[in-house]
């Protein structure tokens, strides 16, 4: 659910930047217009039509991004309505992200410590329980073995002799054993039955610790690359972009530039920014994972923090 919610507000914030650039474009097709009209500088048709072109993509590329926002939100509202959760409003907002981070910093643990996490999966509780119901089994099965021994004890009252005479009471104890001194075929069935299903159990638990120790791995390595591109985003690649982008768009207006690379240089700046967002989304998607694997009792984002 909690990758659900993320693509819900991955699209809201896509929409967000879109419409920031839409309006951004808008202007410009104003002013582009204007000075095409007023033949101003090196405004040519071409340049009007290109930027129409560009705001015409841009409303596409918004529609698809709503489109998108509305049917994950149906989804995402659907599954809350159709396992009872309570719930008083659904947010999806980008102010709603928690901060990142690796939770208890598990790139440091040992594999003897990530697997003593991984004890607590649900599907490994599930395995350790069928495990100690097959001991359970076994136990019973080996008891059949042994010597099976009964106590009986009677007493018998006995009225007086005919001629007056006191008899005495019956009082008997009695002692017994069963002793399997050559096994029933069965019984051995039964215990060989057991400790194969007992040794396959381990065997399913021990590769299931395996795989999940494996996509743990995995996810630490992915979210780790996924935290050196957001710093590359965020520190250069979205500072570089706008910057370009005013640059490019300074020297049109001084009639020292194209307006194709104006155009270019904003849809760039757009392009990073959602790029930029779906790293953002990614990483707490893999937060979540890790979270579910090694920490199943939490909040996918508990103690997620920068």
């Amino acid at each position: 659910m909690s990758e659900l919610w993320l693509d819900a507000v991955a699209a809201e914030g896509a929409i967000q930047l879109i419409e920031k650039n839409k309006q951004l474009f808008e202007q410009l097709l104003e002013v582009t217009k204007a000075s095409y009209a007023s033949a101003l500088g090196k405004v040519r048709q071409q340049d009007v039509i290109r930027a129409e072109l560009e705001l015409l993509q841009l409303e596409e590329r918004l529609a698809g991004e709503q489109q998108k926002s509305a049917n994950t939100q149906a989804r995402l509202t659907s599954l809350i309505q159709r396992n009872d959760f309570e719930y008083e409003a659904i947010v999806f907002d980008l102010s709603a992200l928690p901060s990142l981070s690796l939770g208890e910093n598990y790139k440091t643990k040992s594999q003897t410590q990530l697997i003593e996490l991984l004890m607590a999966h649900p599907s490994i509780k599930v395995l350790r329980k069928q495990e100690k119901k097959i001991e359970q089994d076994i136990e019973l099965a080996k008891q059949s073995y042994k010597p099976q021994w009964g106590f009986n004890a009677s007493y018998g009252y006995r009225d007086d002799a005919s001629n007056g005479m006191d008899r005495a009471d019956f009082f008997s104890v009695g002692v017994s054993f069963d002793l399997p001194v050559f096994t029933d075929n069965r019984q051995d069935q039964q215990l060989k039955a057991a400790q194969s299903q007992a040794e396959a159990t381990k065997t399913s638990t021990q590769l299931t610790i395996k795989s999940l120790l494996g996509q743990t791995y995995a996810e630490i390595s992915n979210l780790e690359r996924l935290f050196e591109r957001q710093s590359r985003y965020k520190s250069q690649l979205e500072k570089q972009s706008s910057e370009q982008a005013e640059a490019t768009l300074t020297a049109y207006t001084h009639d020292d530039g194209n307006f194709t690379d104006v155009v270019w240089a904003r849809v760039n700046v757009l392009n990073i920014q959602l790029a930029s967002l779906n790293i953002d989304i990614q990483a707490l998607k893999s937060v979540a994972k890790l979270n579910a694997l090694l920490q199943p009792n939490l909040g996918q984002f508990q103690g997620a923090q920068q």
